[in-house]
């Protein structure tokens, strides 16, 4: 019997200006554990934003955005 590839679940975070970091991450994290318990890619996640760039409640700017 051949074994069934596991498919991963995509996330996607809107990433909205002000974004409180701590809001984000600590999802970002949660998934990103559970990829390191699991041994594999379960959560494929992706950042999204309105524009490439988003300011933090901080002042930071995430960039990189989809």
């Amino acid at each position: 019997m051949k074994a069934e590839k596991e498919a991963s679940v995509r996330v996607h975070f809107i990433v909205l200006p002000q974004v409180y970091l701590l809001d984000l991450a600590g999802v970002a994290d949660a998934l990103r554990n559970a990829n390191r318990v699991a041994g594999r890619t379960v959560f494929d996640v992706e950042y999204n934003g309105v524009e490439s760039s988003a300011p933090t409640s901080l002042g930071l700017p995430l960039t990189d955005l989809k």
